[in-house]
């Protein structure tokens, strides 16, 4: 989730098709946090996540400074991440506090944050992760590719032997490290894209030989937060290859859609970090009522929305959606 989430081009300029995607892995992550049970193990976590770090590498601009992504990321993942960890520390400390929990094991983890962090605050961890695998790649692309290979290899290698080791880093700065190789899947996925002469075919080989895959139990889910990396290799492969075999089969359907769907789905996709920030906050709430999964699931995923809708287009969006703020156009 991620410059992906908060990609600042005019509309007209964005693909539809990756918005979707986007908006797709948001509704997986929220899911994720409601529900239990194999079928969601299985069928979201390998890729729920990795697919916003592929999305950041099939959409890397070649062109930028290393001191300009640093500012660039900052303003769209350090800024929120900083902003909504004070706003929803306030009441969650205040509720510890009132309920006589208010100690050392509340207020360490919003200092450690990564692994360390979970409800209200669960998914906190992957924008800083994503902002030190974003550094991480733009550093490598601007090395040879056999250093970039190098460390790839290296990635993988770190995700199949320690990783509960680099969950154990603080802000999730270990656990990044692996995650460059999303990026430099999605960044040659991105390369290879103009050679596919019919995207909906691949995508549904793609789509079909990974589900088996997780299906026979022969590629396990990930759990990047606290350092599982499933089946070593295979099951970042997979995530790689449902990513792209997402991004193919949203290519090959939402330009049938009509430029009002389009338009919707940027519009999602737009405010999607924020959603990414808040929805566990309202899952914890909503826990505290007797709401059935569903009931909360969708309160959880609509209201976030809806919210991010109405501060995108007020002078907050900066600082809590991560995007620009846009005033109305005067007639």
């Amino acid at each position: 989730m991620a410059q992906q989430l908060v990609e600042n081009r005019r509309p007209a300029q964005r693909s539809a098709a990756i918005d979707a995607v986007r908006v797709l892995g948001i509704v997986a992550v929220v899911a994720g946090h409601v529900f239990e049970g194999a079928f969601v193990l299985k069928g979201l976590f390998t890729w729920h996540v990795p697919v916003f770090f592929f999305l950041t590498g099939y959409l890397w601009t070649t062109n930028r400074s290393f001191v300009a992504e640093v500012g660039k990321r900052v303003r769209t993942l350090i800024a929120p991440y900083a902003a909504w960890l004070v706003l929803i520390s306030v009441p969650f400390l205040t509720a510890m506090g009132l309920l006589g929990k208010l100690d050392a094991s509340n207020l360490m983890p919003i200092i450690l944050g990564g692994s360390y962090l979970g409800s209200p605050f669960s998914a906190f961890w992957f924008i800083t992760a994503l902002f030190v695998s974003s550094l991480t790649f733009r550093i490598l692309r601007k090395g040879p590719p056999i250093t970039q290979l190098a460390t790839v290899i290296l990635a993988l290698a770190l995700a199949a032997t320690v990783g509960p080791t680099l969950a154990a880093v603080p802000l999730s700065v270990g656990v990044a490290i692996p995650c460059v190789a999303f990026l430099a899947a999605g960044a040659a996925a991105r390369s290879y894209r103009p050679r596919i002469a019919r995207p909906a075919p691949v995508a549904v080989i793609l789509l079909v030989m990974s589900a088996v895959l997780i299906i026979a139990g022969i590629s396990a889910p990930l759990d990047i937060k606290n350092g599982d990396f499933g089946t070593p290799v295979l099951s970042m492969l997979v995530a790689g290859g449902i990513s792209f075999g997402l991004v193919l089969a949203a290519e090959s359907i939402l330009p049938n859609l009509g430029r009002v769907a389009n338009k919707s789905v940027t519009t999602l996709a737009l405010c999607g970090l924020m959603v990414v920030f808040t929805h566990a906050f309202v899952i914890w709430i909503l826990r505290l009522a007797t709401l059935s999964d569903w009931g909360v699931f969708a309160i959880a995923l609509l209201a976030p929305w809806g919210a991010a809708v109405v501060v995108s287009r007020s002078r907050l969006s900066p600082l809590l959606v991560g995007s620009p703020y846009k005033p109305a156009p005067t007639p």
